[in-house]
């Protein structure tokens, strides 16, 4: 179990330094951008699982791949 919740800002915060728009965020993770707006706005919980790849994102653990990057 993760020990802290993502929040709201602090994806978006991450979104943001992975150079990621919400809708290559939204493809990448196979979500719409509607639900990225709700995860960052704080009216839906980020999931666990969305939370891990976000942190493996960061840690470079999953490449990113240029078609995802603006």
């Amino acid at each position: 179990m993760l020990e802290n919740k993502m929040t709201g800002e602090n994806f978006f915060d991450t979104r943001h330094d992975l150079n990621l728009t919400q809708e290559k965020l939204a493809d990448f993770l196979k979500i719409s951008t509607r639900q990225i707006q709700r995860y960052e706005n704080g009216f839906s919980e980020i999931p666990g699982s969305t939370q891990i790849l976000m942190e493996l994102l960061v840690s470079r653990r999953i490449p990113k791949l240029k078609k995802y990057q603006s």
